[in-house]
């Protein structure tokens, strides 16, 4: 059994105390005794680490507690934007696409490629350039690559990535006409580090065009076989006598 002497436990009462209660604050002990002494100040520099370790979990707790509401703020901020994303892109009729470049002018096939947008023209699970690559027709595959390559290694950024190409619906239907336009991010040196774009459906456009032009053509047979020259004028602000009214001959007036 140990004992200790009167001296020895009016130190060690006090110093059960503070220990009980460190926050409390208190004069500090000291004794005469070189080994209690010794005690007393280990103690007492516990204590005083302690608290000021409690100080920074506090701090750091609360700095925590901050980070959390900016992070909060931020997810709330994006998924507004997510939201307005969503909405323009899905009254566009158009979808949207990013592509992976890494940096390099001639992107690999397995590249990753992500849409968005509500247009049905594309087939699901088209998530690699290779992949779109196939739904085009084959007509138009290599012309694609090509002008993407173009595009690509251009580090003035001066080449334009824009592209009317046949693809095959997920239906299995006849190919539809339809426009791939994009333009590429780049660094100090040039190089491609990021790529996105649209996808547009123009096949009505596309056959109109051809309606139009075979009109036209029909129009310039018709106006050759006819031995009357024909003219017309495009009067500007209803002034027939306008300097700046274009007049068209045809080609029997200028015979």
């Amino acid at each position: 059994m140990l004992f200790f002497s009167r001296t020895t436990r009016w130190v060690l009462a006090p110093l059960a105390d503070r220990l009980d209660q460190p926050d409390q604050a208190c004069t500090p002990l000291s004794s005469n005794n070189p080994l209690l002494r010794r005690i007393l100040t280990g103690v007492e520099q516990l204590l005083q680490e302690r608290s000021a370790l409690k100080e920074q979990a506090r701090a750091l707790t609360q700095e925590v507690t901050q980070l959390d509401e900016r992070v909060a703020c931020r997810d709330a901020l994006l998924r507004q934007w997510e939201a307005r994303w969503a909405l323009v892109s899905h009254g566009a009729g158009e979808l949207f696409w990013e592509l992976e470049v890494n940096g390099t002018a001639a992107p690999s096939l397995a590249c990753a490629m992500r849409w968005t947008g509500s247009a049905s023209i594309l087939a699901p699970g088209i998530d690699q350039l290779g992949h779109w690559n196939e739904q085009l027709h084959p007509a138009d595959r290599q012309r694609h690559l090509d002008t993407l390559a173009r595009h690509l290694a251009d580090r003035s950024g001066r080449t334009p990535f824009v592209l009317d190409v046949r693809i095959q619906p997920p239906s299995g239907d006849d190919y539809r006409w339809c426009r791939i336009s994009g333009d590429s991010r780049r660094d100090a040196q040039g190089l491609p580090v990021a790529m996105g774009g649209s996808l547009r459906d123009i096949h009505q456009q596309h056959l109109q065009d051809e309606v139009l032009e075979l009109a036209a053509t029909r129009f310039d047979i018709s106006r050759e076989m006819l031995h009357d020259g024909l003219w017309d004028i495009e009067v500007v602000a209803g002034d027939p006598a306008n300097p700046k009214n274009t007049i068209w001959w045809s080609s029997q007036m200028r015979r």
